[in-house]
């Protein structure tokens, strides 16, 4: 992942993801939330799914991509709650 990448993940919070998350199309929701949230390998994923780990790859694939394309409109319009970590960490202080 580009430094660029991390840093903007860094910002977003939980609830900002899960949004954007549930715009996902159900088909690659799916996999995502067994990879990401259950911590499940392909193998298990592709078994759940009752699909070929290569499925499980392309839907994580594509639904990386929707994922990303939606936490950029979240972004766009501003309804992100940006906090920087070291803000949270020191209370403010400089």
């Amino acid at each position: 992942m580009a430094a660029e990448e991390v840093d903007r993940v860094a910002r977003l919070d939980a609830a900002t993801v899960m949004a954007a998350l549930q715009s996902v199309d159900e088909v690659f929701r799916a996999p995502l939330t067994l990879f990401y949230l259950e911590d499940l390998s392909y193998q298990e994923i592709a078994g759940a799914l009752e699909v070929p780990v290569g499925t499980v790859m392309s839907r994580l694939s594509r639904g990386k991509s929707q994922l990303r394309a939606a936490l950029a409109r979240e972004e766009s319009t501003g309804r992100t709650k940006v906090v920087s970590f070291s803000a949270a960490k020191g209370g403010g202080r400089s």
